[in-house]
């Protein structure tokens, strides 16, 4: 008799008050690294849009015909997984695959003189594992 009690007592904790299912702890924390994480890449994004060619004078690292197309690229990626990762918060499925897909747009990047970063890469996919692991907490 006390298992069924601790077993609906745990059901009970995954929906809140409005009978929805509840947003898992983990899953919290990482949307609100992503957030962080995507709201400066889209103030880096602006910059580089507005700014760009002030920034190239100075640095000279990219050329200032591939900064505006640099500067697309991240507001787009970095977009898409700030949309993803609300979707996720919305417990959907789809959101993941959005966030996904905003990590690959930032690939194309390369093309276009971006560079490579490791330790960038190292987050991209530590934080992709991650909400991997959170997928069976998603709905389709």
């Amino acid at each position: 008799m006390s298992e069924d009690l601790d077993l609906m007592d745990d059901i009970l904790d995954d929906i809140d008050e409005g009978g929805k299912k509840k947003l898992p702890d983990f899953l919290n924390v990482l949307t609100i690294l992503t957030f962080i994480g995507t709201g400066l890449g889209l103030l880096l994004g602006l910059l580089a849009l507005f700014a760009g060619g002030y920034v190239t004078q100075y640095v000279g690292a990219v050329g200032s015909a591939n900064i505006f197309t640099l500067a697309i690229i991240i507001l787009i990626s970095n977009g898409l997984c700030l949309f993803g990762a609300l979707e996720m918060r919305k417990l959907k499925k789809n959101g993941f695959y959005i966030y996904v897909a905003g990590h690959v747009a930032a690939f194309t990047s390369l093309f276009f003189g971006g560079q490579f970063n490791i330790l960038g890469m190292v987050f991209v996919v530590g934080f992709i594992v991650m909400y991997g692991v959170n997928l069976k907490e998603l709905e389709d």
